[in-house]
């Protein structure tokens, strides 16, 4: 009989388990940012890599605009969404370690 008690006890503790860690997840999710919920799949793609890779095959360097759309073209084939792309390149531009004079990009040598 108390076998019994004990399983009736472990299979009540195992719903709350379940329970809170639902309550757990509905919270974690409220969390991330509509934004991430709801988009695609993450994409993996080497920003830096492929700023200085299309720089270097123009012979080190190029306008920014020809630039962007070369990177961003090349965004476009791996994640197959370019919303919001051209803000997200303006910043890994700037990060990259690329010189910007105006309206041309030049390799840092």
């Amino acid at each position: 009989m108390q076998s019994h008690n004990l399983s009736a006890v472990s299979k009540s503790s195992r719903v709350q388990y379940t329970d809170s860690k639902s309550v757990m997840n509905h919270n974690a999710t409220a969390l991330i940012p509509t934004m991430w919920r709801n988009s695609s799949p993450v994409v993996n793609f080497k920003w830096k890599a492929t700023i200085k890779r299309k720089l270097r095959e123009a012979g080190g360097e190029m306008k920014v605009k020809k630039l962007r759309k070369a990177v961003v073209g090349a965004y476009a084939e791996v994640a197959g969404d370019t919303e919001g792309v051209e803000e997200l390149f303006e910043a890994k531009l700037a990060k990259s370690g690329v010189t910007v004079n105006g309206k041309v990009a030049s390799l840092v040598s």
